[in-house]
């Protein structure tokens, strides 16, 4: 299926280019153009040449950029480049990192093509830095540069093979983003037999390109942009946001919590999506001004599969309370009361918007902290009164006051309630004295007996939108999953908590 319709909004191949416009116009890009019975024009997408003679037809049409790309290495796909590059534009407007100052960006693994510093140069006059290993990939990128008369915009850097940030950035010069494409795959084998691809999937429309060196580094993207992270920690703020792409979905929360664990002040992720083909951007900061997730940017297809959880409050006997900001003021004390971080993003006269983070889970088990609670009271109660000379005949046979707990819902004891078919979500962190705190934390599941070591700055057991609107005469609440490593299953349990206890 295709997800031109997912692609950044600006960018301009959501509307895909007219092969036969380009056929007519550019004699290289007609040599590999064919005409079918029904009259399409249409190019091999199995053929390397034709690849790359789409893209640098395209790059000369839209961009008035001549690139050389050797056949013999990557060939690089616009709708892609010009989504990450977009995806970043928007994070440094948000963050007003360009307002008072150039933007100098790095291009970690430039390519032959140097294609991300050409259309930034370009397009954004941008000034960019590309560092690239190879020799050849080096000298191509750099006549790519002088061909095009941007040798003042763009920097080549040929950098030793274990070398990505350190030893790269000039001292005491800022710079406002890394960006990075890396090498996906951990091995050959994993290219040549598509280890990595479910076998569900179609097969990509496109012939793969590029070098074993272009694709494969040992540990595969996720040692790669790992060690991108430890650079970022010893570098700081010496660059505002730091992003990389990612190839795997499967990687993007691993590496989420490497990030966070490196101390980031803020770290966020973004869906590229065009043709059959997905990936993910991850950006990330050491400063607090600097943003890594734009309100109002989505990308994500599966987001319009997957609505937000939705609660319409019923009317009570009383209208006054039946308000927005009565509402309001009664989730926030139970958002307190569940020691959840609460911060709120958008504000109207018929709408109210949160995010909403657990560090541990304070909506679970809510009869069985009762009934503990309750049990604690009437001991406390029994050693008080025991305190002041009551006899044996009150205390049982060992000493002690009997634990005679009632159940204040009035259902049966869960030791005899019948087993769930599908284990619940029932994680539970040991009650610290700061709430929501991250340090050294330990998750402890009750449910299942399943252990989970939090580090300093991981990722929150759940971070969810909550929105409160009025609809008509109606109000309603709307809960998102945003991440965490609860899924979307607790997003459905703190609503159902907000449900029980919500009255008006």
């Amino acid at each position: 299926m295709s997800m031109n319709k997912f692609m950044h909004p600006r960018n301009i191949y959501k509307t895909p280019p007219n092969f036969k416009e380009l056929a007519i116009k550019y004699p290289e890009f007609r040599k590999h153009s064919k005409q079918e019975l029904s009259g399409k024009t249409t190019i091999d997408f199995k053929d390397p040449a034709a690849l790359r003679a789409l893209t640098t037809t395209l790059l000369l049409k839209d961009f008035n950029l001549t690139v050389e790309i050797p056949l013999n290495r990557l060939v690089p796909t616009l709708p892609l480049r010009l989504n990450y590059l977009l995806w970043i534009e928007d994070l440094i407007v948000a963050s007003k990192l360009g307002v008072s100052r150039e933007i100098h960006g790095i291009d970690i693994g430039t390519g032959a093509s140097c294609i991300y510093p050409l259309l930034a140069a370009k397009t954004k006059g941008w000034r960019m830095l590309a560092t690239e290993i190879d020799e050849e990939s080096v000298g191509c990128a750099q006549r790519n540069v002088l061909a095009n008369d941007l040798g003042h915009e763009i920097e080549v850097k040929r950098v030793d093979a274990d070398v990505i940030l350190n030893g790269v950035i000039d001292e005491g010069k800022q710079y406002t983003f890394t960006m990075c494409n890396p090498p996906f795959y951990g091995s050959e084998k994993d290219v040549i037999t598509s280890d990595n691809r479910s076998s569900n999937r179609k097969p990509p429309s496109n012939s793969p390109t590029g070098s074993m060196g272009e694709l494969v580094v040992d540990g595969g993207e996720v040692n790669f942009i790992r060690n991108m992270i430890s650079d970022s920690e010893a570098l700081g703020t010496r660059v505002s946001l730091y992003t990389t792409m990612v190839g795997h979905k499967s990687n993007v929360n691993l590496l989420k919590g490497e990030i966070a664990a490196a101390g980031a002040c803020n770290y966020g992720s973004y869906e590229f999506c065009q043709g059959r083909t997905t990936r993910w951007g991850l950006a990330w900061t050491f400063k607090d001004s600097v943003k890594t997730m734009v309100d109002g940017l989505v990308a994500n297809k599966k987001s319009k599969l997957k609505p937000p959880f939705s609660y319409v409050l019923p009317k009570g006997g009383d209208d006054e309370a039946y308000s927005l900001e009565t509402v309001v003021e009664s989730l926030k004390e139970i958002i307190n009361r569940l020691e959840l971080q609460c911060k709120e993003v958008k504000r109207t006269k018929v709408m109210h918007g949160f995010t909403v983070t657990a560090w541990r889970n304070t909506w679970s088990k809510q009869r069985h902290k009762r009934r503990v609670a309750q049990g604690k009271s009437k001991e406390e109660a029994g050693e008080e009164a025991g305190g002041r000379g009551q006899g044996p005949e009150a205390q049982g046979e060992d000493g002690c006051e009997p634990l005679a707990v009632s159940n204040p819902e009035g259902s049966k004891d869960s030791s005899s309630s019948p087993p769930n078919k599908r284990p619940r979500l029932e994680t539970e962190l040991p009650v610290d004295s700061g709430s929501g705190s991250r340090g050294g934390a330990e998750l402890q599941s009750s449910s299942r007996g399943d252990t989970f070591v939090m580090d300093k700055g991981g990722l929150p057991l759940l971070k969810a939108s909550l929105v409160v609107k009025c609809v008509s005469s109606d109000i309603i609440l709307e809960m998102a999953w945003l991440e965490g490593l609860s899924g979307r299953d607790a997003v459905h349990q703190v609503l159902q908590f907000f449900k029980n206890n919500l009255k008006l």
